[in-house]
């Protein structure tokens, strides 16, 4: 199973990704792993630089995608797609066997910038991301609602992660997980 997890800024994706990569022991690979690497490695800059190296980082996501659907393996893929971005990923798992989970989530605008902001201010964020450079252009984002499901998959999971804390999100995308391995004769989820 290919599990994608997107949603705008801090709505929670990474929590959730480390929590079923934990909990069902298959890599989570996130789009911010990859660009915070690409800091460390060819430097931070500003906010233009941050965007460039988002792109560079969903183009090295959908290799992931191709090499772990080539193999019939599970992987959690977290990251914002554009829709140009999800038509190239149906295109790639368009005719294969893999099973595809979408996860989407969400909370109100308010909410995921105040979430933002605390994260910036908190130090918690690579400096990379000059996220401070970006409040303007992250609130249009949000309040455009440019984020949106894919819509892709057999499991298509939407939650409101201002009504449901981390724990929550969890156990619900586990349940539904384990409801479609269970329908699909499976006993134990994705395979390992």
């Amino acid at each position: 199973m290919i599990v994608f997890i997107q949603g705008p800024p801090a709505s929670g994706k990474s929590t959730l990704g480390m929590g079923l990569s934990a909990k069902l022991n298959i890599p989570h690979v996130s789009k911010d792993d990859i660009k915070e690497n690409l800091f460390d490695s060819l430097g931070a800059r500003d906010a233009a630089w941050s965007r460039e190296l988002g792109a560079a980082s969903n183009r090295l996501l959908f290799l992931l995608v191709r090499k772990y659907a080539s193999l019939s393996r599970d992987i959690i893929i977290e990251s914002n797609f554009s829709r140009d971005e999800v038509a190239e990923i149906e295109r790639t798992l368009a005719g294969g066997s893999q099973d595809v989970c979408d996860v989407f989530l969400t909370a109100p605008p308010d909410v995921l910038m105040a979430r933002f902001r605390e994260r910036w201010e908190s130090g918690r964020r690579h400096p990379g991301h000059v996220d401070d450079q970006r409040y303007e252009d992250i609130e249009s984002y949000i309040a455009e609602q440019k984020s949106r499901p894919m819509g892709l998959g057999i499991v298509q999971i939407r939650i409101n992660t201002e009504r449901e804390g981390p724990d929550s999100v969890l156990s619900t995308v586990l349940a539904q997980l384990a409801a479609v391995a269970a329908s699909q004769g499976a006993s134990t989820g994705p395979s390992k």
